[in-house]
């Protein structure tokens, strides 16, 4: 099987333990490099504070911020593979036997 990363993770909070977070003077000087950031896509816009390791990050969104909270509601990962072909391997290794009455 080929090796599957993580790519980053969100967590949705609320206004308080977000706005602790964004405030906090070590979480955005010296945890992580970090920002917050608005992305822009064709088809919705969200806002989230950022914070980034060698070869992950994560995200916080406001559940009060219209623009964090109707795209995003609770929590996410998101994992990923290097290899060409990793994802068809892992679907085909993943898939019940289609032979196999259930």
């Amino acid at each position: 099987m080929p090796a599957v990363y993580l790519n980053h993770f969100y967590i949705t909070i609320d206004s308080a333990t977000y706005l602790d977070i964004e405030q906090n003077v070590f979480m955005r000087t010296e945890f992580a490099p970090n920002e917050l950031r608005t992305t822009v896509r064709k088809d919705t816009s969200y806002t989230g504070l950022y914070f980034y390791g060698a070869d992950t990050y994560f995200e916080f969104f406001n559940a009060s911020n219209p623009l964090g909270r109707d795209r995003f509601t609770g929590d996410g990962i998101a994992l990923g593979v290097d290899e060409s072909g990793a994802l068809q391997m892992i679907e085909k290794n993943l898939a019940p036997d289609r032979n196999t009455v259930v």
